[in-house]
């Protein structure tokens, strides 16, 4: 299950497992870094695989500040999630998440490659 293509071909339940698994298999991971990415994960849509959680609904399901969320968010985004940022000045719209797969991680500075899948 290690290619993009084996990945992809998995039914939703499948890929969210193999996510999760990802994740708790991280030796570097910190805790508060997985119970961000826990919730994230749980928001997931099922046909496009993107999450769409604020950070407020972050904070109250993972129990943590604002600040602590924003860190985490910003450690997984270099490893374990795509984030697109919110449009700019608006309050209306949330980051946009999407998994990373471990075979889409290069080994130079734990950049994404080009070729990441979506959900």
């Amino acid at each position: 299950m290690n290619s993009t293509k084996n990945a992809k071909a998995m039914p939703f339940e499948a890929r969210k497992e193999l996510l999760l698994r990802q994740l708790i298999s991280d030796p570097k991971i910190l805790c508060s870094d997985l119970k961000v990415a826990i919730a994230i994960s749980t928001y997931l849509n099922r046909k496009t695989g993107y999450a769409f959680p604020g950070y407020a609904k972050l904070c109250k399901d993972t129990r943590l500040s604002r600040s602590t969320v924003q860190r985490a968010i910003g450690r997984l985004r270099d490893k374990h999630y795509r984030v697109t940022p919110k449009k700019a000045g608006s309050r209306r719209y949330a980051n946009e998440y999407r998994p990373i797969w471990e075979n889409q991680v290069s080994p130079d500075a734990n950049k994404v490659s080009p070729d990441a899948m979506p959900f």
